[in-house]
C-alpha cells in the first residue's frame, strides 16, 4: 500500500441501540474477561495509567496513557466496540462517531450570517463517576454492571482523557444536554453541532453579539449539568468563522495560515523552469531538502516553527494535508467553484511530490524513509 492509499478511507456502519440486561451478559458478551480478572483490574486500575503532560497553546494538559497490551486496555476496547459504539446519539454530535468528521461538524453551518463557538472547560475532567452512573441507568439494567463499567472507565473519580472509552462515554453523558440544547436552538432557528468540547451555533436571524441571552441560556444548561464554558475561548463572528484551520462561510475552505504553509512546501519542490504547469524538481527529492524546508518558516498550530526531522515526517505531513483537502471538497455541495478547484490542484501537487519520494524509496529499497 502506498502512502497516499492509506490516508483517506470512510466506512459506514449502522448503529443499533442495545441494553445490558444483566451482569453476566456484560461480563460474557461485552467485556469478555472473567469476573476475577475484572475485579483484579478494578482494584489495581490506578497502576495501569501513565500521566503525560502535553503542551497546548497556553500551558499543558494531562493525558492518561494505558499500555495497549494491558488487560485494562483490552477490557475498555471491548466495552467500546461491543457496547458504547452502539449507543445512538443526537444528530448534532459529530465527534467520536463513526461516519462523522470535523467537516461534518462544520458543514451544516454554511450560508449563515452569525456564528458562535463555545468551548467547555476541562471537558473530560468535569465528568464524574456519579454522572456516568446516572446516565448509564437507561442502558444498563443492574447496579452491579453499572459499577463495573464505571470503575473500568474512570481514574480517581473522573473520566480520564486518553482512555479508549472516554470519548464515546463523554458523548453518552452529554446526550441529554445535547437534546436540551437542540430543543432550545430549534425555537430560534439556530443550527447547533458539537465536536467533543466544541459547541458551534449559527443563525441567519440571531446576532449572538447583540442577543447575549442566547449564550447565557446555553451556559446555564451546561452549568446545571456540571459543565462550565471557557469564556477565553468563546468565539463570535459575523459572515464567516475560522475553526481548527477551516473557514466556514458559503462553503468550507482552508484557512489562510494552513494554505500558506502548504503553498510554501509545494512551491519549494516546484521545478521553477516550468512556468505553465506544476512539475516536481527531482533534484530536491532527497533528505538534503530538509534544511531548505526548515528555512520556509512553516508554522504549527501554536504558531511555532515546524521542523521536519525526517522525510517520513514530511510525507506524513503532506498526506495529512491531502486528507484534509479531500474532506473539505467532499463536505461542499459544489466541487466546481474556484476555491474547490484550487484545492483540487493542491491535492495533485501533493500527490506528485509524494509520488517522487515513493520512487526514490523503492529504488533505494529501504525498509523505511529516513
Amino acid at each position: 500500500m502506498s502512502f497516499l492509499e492509506s490516508t483517506c478511507h470512510i466506512t459506514k456502519i449502522k448503529e443499533v441501540e442495545m441494553f445490558i440486561i444483566s451482569t453476566d451478559y456484560l461480563i460474557e458478551n461485552i467485556i469478555k474477561f472473567n469476573f476475577s480478572q475484572i475485579y483484579k483490574v478494578i482494584i489495581n486500575s490506578y497502576a495501569y495509567y501513565e500521566e503525560i503532560q502535553m503542551r497546548k497553546k497556553k500551558g499543558f494538559r494531562t493525558v492518561y496513557q494505558i499500555e495497549k497490551e494491558s488487560e485494562l486496555y483490552h477490557m475498555q476496547k471491548n466495552l467500546q466496540q461491543n457496547f458504547l459504539a452502539k449507543v445512538p446519539l443526537p444528530t448534532c454530535v459529530k465527534g467520536f462517531c463513526k461516519e462523522t468528521s470535523y467537516c461534518d461538524f462544520l458543514k451544516e453551518h454554511r450560508n449563515q450570517n452569525n456564528y458562535m463557538r463555545i468551548d467547555i472547560q476541562n471537558f473530560f475532567d468535569s465528568i464524574t463517576e456519579e454522572q456516568i452512573r446516572e446516565n448509564l441507568k437507561d442502558l444498563v439494567k443492574t447496579q452491579e454492571a453499572i459499577t463495573i463499567i464505571t470503575k473500568l472507565c474512570t481514574y480517581e473519580g473522573f473520566l480520564p482523557q486518553g482512555a479508549v472509552t472516554s470519548p464515546m462515554l463523554s458523548n453518552i453523558i452529554f446526550r441529554r444536554i445535547d437534546q436540551r440544547i437542540l430543543k432550545y436552538c430549534q425555537k430560534f432557528d439556530v443550527i447547533y453541532t458539537r465536536y467533543a468540547d466544541d459547541l458551534l451555533f449559527s443563525s441567519n436571524k440571531i446576532d449572538f453579539k447583540k442577543n447575549k441571552w442566547f449564550s447565557k441560556k446555553v451556559k446555564y444548561i451546561l452549568r446545571e449539568n456540571g459543565f462550565k464554558s471557557n469564556e477565553a475561548k468563546k468565539h463570535i463572528e459575523e459572515g464567516k468563522i475560522c475553526l481548527g484551520g477551516f473557514v466556514i462561510e458559503n462553503e468550507i475552505s482552508l484557512s489562510r495560515n494552513k494554505l500558506r504553509n502548504l503553498n510554501k512546501i509545494t512551491h519549494y519542490f516546484k521545478d521553477k523552469t516550468k512556468m505553465d504547469r506544476y512539475v516536481v524538481d527531482k533534484a530536491l527529492i532527497h533528505e538534503s531538502c530538509l534544511p531548505g524546508i526548515a528555512k520556509l518558516t512553516i508554522q504549527d498550530s501554536r504558531g511555532k516553527a515546524r521542523i521536519f526531522h525526517s522525510i517520513a515526517e514530511l510525507i506524513n505531513y503532506l498526506c495529512g494535508y491531502r486528507a484534509f483537502l479531500i474532506e473539505i471538497i467532499q463536505a461542499n455541495e459544489n466541487p466546481h467553484t474556484l476555491k474547490m478547484k484550487n484545492l483540487q490542484n493542491k491535492i495533485k501537487q501533493i500527490e506528485k511530490i509524494v509520488y517522487q519520494f515513493e520512487i526514490v524509496y523503492k529504488q533505494e529499497n529501504k525498509g523505511e524513509i529516513n
